[in-house]
């Protein structure tokens, strides 16, 4: 009688298993658009993705010791055939965000080495744009995914990915879609998620097989109770963490579904989860406001939402979590769709910090710290106390309890480090700390103590010489009832540091009143969490904001632009001095009078150089 085989615990063991396997072979584990992908369909398609990397690495230059593909797209199961493929065949799978492009993305591709590009026909463009400049990726190395660009002509010589893979089918027959030979550990490094690039080139962190397979139990143990009826809804970017972490990852461990949505869609979120009777969905950034926004628009009263969402029949989603919803749309969001429990938690892409939180935490807080190496540090690297907040929940010690959040001593298992970037290793863990370059603070309540986010550490506005987060000045801003979204940053200021900007986006078929928005102010100085410092000397009237992928405002070019009325509208702007007794239009005069206090000052410079 034949030993039945056994399986590692790696990404590439448990494809087979699940797909040999009678009892989960045929269970659906993707479903996009009105096609339903099992686990032995997944298993044949990737195999045959991996035959496709194995004849592209044998004719690789010499020396090329492991199989690098590149893909350059928005949510397609092809984007997870070509993770499948790394990994059968040991090699890894650089998710390359679409945001990118020129120099950057030139840079980053020739960084990372790969024998070839796949890339959709939405972003071919910015491909077309820099191949000549593509050191490794030959022209004939980038296949093309076809999806849905209307009258898109592909140029001559460009093959689709299809055409390759027939080609590989027609060469091998059935071993097409048989696994390869090769047997990858669970230490072998699978996939690149990039972090965000906000300061510089994005890093590139390592995820071996074993650390996927990890995260997709913990996070269908801990978060999502996990069985294989369960469907999860894979909105966000492919290439981030959130959706491979704790959505693609989640659903493979626990024999579950997952929707792969190409791009998030806040009209489309509710149709989308009964549709597929979805039961988890993970986040991150802004997308929990635009749905509540878009279901408020077309249903008007919360009766007609709940009747729509959480009464309705169909709605079976459970559990929702990710990080960047406020408190209040957090309340909103368990109540429209009848949740058991909503989560903001909070992680590093590197994962070497994560806070997992409950509905019922404290309000703000992303959840209760269980590592005790944890901690606040502030600029000289020394911990901070632990916030004071008064009877009536007002912040009392800001400027020394929010600082930089870190982990102190042992080894980072989950941290496996940055692709090719030993100095940027070094940068992050220094004398033994990691440094996570977010900005926190830490509250004990009953002996617990809760961890709340308060930003970046280079979103740090400095004023009067203190520091102090542009998030907690973006979210007193955000409480103003007519303000939709708001982002805060430090721009140039005559005398010293840095004065405060807002920008403000408004809720449909509201005015922005100078006055009435002075007044909210003073009443947050007075009993609410705002500092005198924190009020901003100037506030923009956005029509929309720049956003990420991830759906993050892009704070950048707003800072750039400051109140530079050759580059903003006159109209939109309004401004606040001492002796004010509000806000006012910010005309060309006044930019002329302020020009002027520049010069009186010498510091006209920082105005040229702060583009």
């Amino acid at each position: 009688m034949t030993e039945p085989k056994k399986y590692k615990n790696t990404v590439a063991d448990q494809m087979e298993s699940k797909a040999t396997n009678e009892k989960t072979k045929d269970n659906t584990f993707l479903l996009f658009q009105e096609e339903k992908i099992s686990f032995q369909q997944f298993y044949e398609r990737s195999s045959a993705y991996a035959q496709l990397f194995l004849k592209l690495h044998q004719q690789a230059a010499a020396g090329d010791q492991e199989v690098r593909v590149a893909v350059f797209m928005d949510n397609h199961p092809v984007f997870l055939y070509a993770f499948g493929g790394c990994a059968l065949t040991g090699g890894t799978l650089f998710g390359v965000n679409t945001g990118l492009r020129g120099e950057v993305l030139t840079e980053l591709l020739n960084k990372a080495r790969c024998q070839c590009l796949i890339v959709d026909d939405r972003h071919y463009e910015r491909v077309r744009d820099i191949r000549d400049k593509l050191e490794f990726i030959t022209p004939d190395r980038i296949f093309l995914l076809e999806t849905d660009v209307p009258e898109f002509e592909a140029p001559s010589g460009l093959r689709s990915v299809d055409e390759a893979l027939e080609a590989v089918r027609d060469e091998l027959g059935d071993l097409a879609s048989a696994r390869p030979a090769a047997d990858p550990s669970a230490e072998t490094n699978l996939m690149v998620i990039y972090t965000s690039g906000t300061t510089g080139l994005p890093k590139g962190i390592k995820n071996s097989q074993r650390k996927l397979m990890t995260l997709g139990t913990a996070t269908g143990g801990m978060i999502v109770g996990a069985k294989p009826e369960d469907v999860g809804y894979a909105c966000m970017p492919l290439f981030h963490s959130n959706s491979m972490f704790l959505a693609v990852m989640t659903a493979f461990v626990y024999n579950a579904s997952v929707v792969i949505k190409d791009r998030f869609s806040a009209s489309g979120f509710l149709p989308d989860i009964l549709k597929y009777g979805v039961t988890f969905w993970n986040y991150v950034g802004q997308p929990v406001h635009y749905i509540l926004l878009a279901l408020e628009r077309q249903y008007g009263s919360e009766e007609k939402i709940l009747a729509a969402a959480a009464q309705n029949p169909k709605k079976k989603l459970r559990v929702a979590f990710g990080n960047g919803a406020s408190s209040v749309d957090q309340e909103k969001f368990i109540r429209y769709f009848g949740l058991s429990n909503m989560m903001e938690s909070y992680g590093t892409t590197e994962m070497a910090i994560a806070v997992i939180g409950h509905k019922d935490n404290p309000r703000g807080s992303v959840g209760m710290i269980m590592d005790p190496g944890v901690k606040i540090y502030n600029e000289n690297n020394q911990e901070c106390p632990p916030a004071d907040y008064d009877e009536n929940g007002r912040f009392q010690n800001y400027t020394e309890a929010v600082g930089e959040i870190v982990r102190l001593g042992g080894p980072l298992p989950a941290f496996e480090g940055y692709h090719d970037n030993p100095q940027e290793e070094s940068k992050k863990i220094r004398d033994g700390v990691y440094h996570s370059g977010d900005l926190g603070h830490i509250r004990v309540i009953q002996n617990r103590r809760f961890l709340y986010f308060d930003g970046r550490t280079d979103d740090w506005i400095r004023k009067d010489g203190e520091n102090f987060s542009a998030e907690s000045v973006a979210q007193v801003v955000a409480g103003f009832a007519p303000v939709a979204l708001a982002a805060a940053y430090g721009v140039p200021c005559p005398v010293s540091d840095e004065w405060v900007m807002a920008a403000v986006k408004l809720h449909e078929g509201q005015k922005f009143d100078p006055e009435a928005f002075h007044q909210y102010l003073e009443k947050q100085c007075s009993g609410g969490d705002m500092d005198r410092k924190w009020i901003p000397e100037f506030v923009r009237v956005v029509n929309d904001f720049e956003y990420t992928r991830t759906q993050k405002i892009l704070a950048r070019p707003l800072k750039h632009e400051y109140f530079n009325l050759e580059w903003i509208p006159e109209g939109t702007i309004y401004f606040y001095r001492r002796g004010f007794d509000t806000y006012r239009p910010f005309t060309r005069a006044e930019l002329e009078a302020l020009l002027e206090e520049f010069k009186k000052t010498g510091r006209e410079q920082l105005l040229e150089t702060w583009r």
